[in-house]
C-alpha cells in the first residue's frame, strides 16, 4: 500500500453491498437477480502514518549564510532551529537531536522553535527533527532530513610578527629569539573587514591594548629583558551588528638571550717585569654593549649593521690607521 508495515487490522465500520446472479441466454441478463448484504469494513493502521516534517534554520542578526557544505552561522550569533509538520493530528512533541544532545518540546500549532544563543563550536554539528504522536492507540514519529551546521568566525584571524630596528633577532630551535637590550616591536595586524576596532596583546606578563589605526596596531618594547620572554598573542575585538566579536591570532613564543658579540673596551695596557725578568701584560677592560675598541679602533653596533671609526686617548698620537674602514 506504500504507507510502511502494518501496525494493526482493526474491524471498520459496517457498510452495505450487492451481489448480482444470472442464468441462462443473453436475453436473461436483463433478469438478473440482485441481493443485498451488509458487509463489514476493513481498517489498516501503517507504520508511516505521519508525515515527513520540515527542519529550517533562521537568525534574528543575518549571522547564517549559505556555504559549500550547506549552512553556516557566524560564531557569536543567536540562532533558531524550528520543526513543523503538516496538521494531521493535533497534539505531539518534537525531538531535536543534535550532535551533543537531545531537546524536546510540545508541538503548538503543529510546530516548534528551538533557541541557540551565541553560537560556539559544541552546536556544529547534524540536526535532525522527530514528530511524534500518540495516534489510533499506539506511539508514531516521523524523522525530518538532516541538517549539517558549521560554525565560522565573523573576523577573521589576525597576524602576529616580531621585528626589530637594531637587528636584534634571529629563529632560534625553539622559535624566534631576541638579544637581551635590544628594542623590539611586536605588530598585529588584520583584514579590512570592519573600521574601527582595537587590538588586546597577550603576553606571559602582562596585556597591552592600542586603537587598530589601518587595520594594525605596534608595541614597542624598549630593550628586551628576561621579563620580555614568553609567549604573545594578538586579539583583535571589533563592535559590529550591535555585538562585541573578538578573533585571536596564532601564538608567538620569543626567548630572550644574550649578545653573541661581548664587546669590551681596552682601556689600560700596562708592562709588568718581575725579578725573574719575566714579561707579563696587564689589561683592563670595561664592558660595553653597543660599542667596542681594539687598540686605535672604535666598533659601534648601529641599525642595520656596525659602524668603524678611530679611537683615540689623550696620549694616543698613533694615525696609521684610518677612520673609513669597514668590518
Amino acid at each position: 500500500m506504500g504507507c510502511g508495515s502494518t501496525v494493526s487490522v482493526p474491524p471498520g465500520n459496517t457498510t452495505r453491498g450487492f451481489g448480482v446472479s444470472c442464468s441462462g441466454s443473453d436475453s436473461s441478463l436483463r433478469e438478473c437477480r440482485r441481493t443485498y448484504d451488509l458487509l463489514s469494513g476493513l481498517t489498516v493502521i501503517c507504520s508511516d502514518l505521519l508525515v515527513q516534517p520540515d527542519i529550517f534554520l533562521t537568525d534574528p542578526m543575518g549571522g547564517v549564510f549559505r556555504g559549500h557544505q550547506g549552512p553556516e552561522m557566524f560564531r557569536g550569533y543567536n540562532f533558531t532551529i524550528t520543526c513543523s509538520t503538516q496538521p494531521q493530528y493535533p497534539g505531539g512533541s518534537f525531538l531535536l537531536t543534535f550532535t551533543s544532545s537531545n531537546r524536546t518540546q510540545p508541538a503548538v500549532n503543529h510546530s516548534a522553535a528551538f533557541l541557540f544563543p551565541a553560537a560556539d563550536d559544541s552546536h556544529q554539528g547534524n540536526y535532525s527533527c522527530v514528530y511524534e504522536n500518540y495516534v489510533f492507540s499506539h506511539n508514531f514519529s516521523s524523522e525530518s532530513e538532516l541538517l549539517s551546521l558549521t560554525i565560522t568566525d565573523l573576523l577573521v584571524q589576525p597576524d602576529i610578527f616580531l621585528t626589530d630596528p637594531m637587528g636584534g633577532v634571529f629563529r632560534g630551535h625553539q622559535g624566534p629569539e631576541m638579544f637581551r637590550g635590544y628594542n623590539f616591536t611586536i605588530t598585529c595586524s588584520t583584514q579590512p573587514q570592519y573600521p574601527g576596532g582595537s587590538f588586546l596583546l597577550t603576553f606571559t606578563g602582562s596585556n597591552r591594548t592600542q586603537p587598530a589605526v589601518n587595520h594594525s596596531a605596534a608595541f614597542l618594547f624598549p630593550a628586551a629583558d628576561d621579563s620580555h620572554q614568553g609567549n604573545y598573542i594578538c586579539v583583535y575585538e571589533s563592535y559590529v551588528f550591535s555585538h562585541n566579536f573578538s578573533s585571536e591570532s596564532e601564538l608567538l613564543s620569543l626567548a630572550i638571550t644574550a649578545s653573541p658579540l661581548p664587546a669590551f673596551i681596552i682601556r689600560h695596557v700596562v708592562v709588568l717585569i718581575n725579578p725573574e725578568r719575566l714579561l707579563f701584560l696587564k689589561f683592563t677592560l670595561t664592558f660595553d654593549a653597543h660599542e667596542s675598541s681594539y687598540l686605535d679602533m672604535l666598533i659601534k653596533r648601529e641599525i642595520g649593521g656596525f659602524s668603524t671609526d678611530l679611537y683615540r686617548k689623550l696620549m694616543d698620537r698613533n694615525s696609521l690607521i684610518a677612520s673609513n674602514l669597514q668590518p
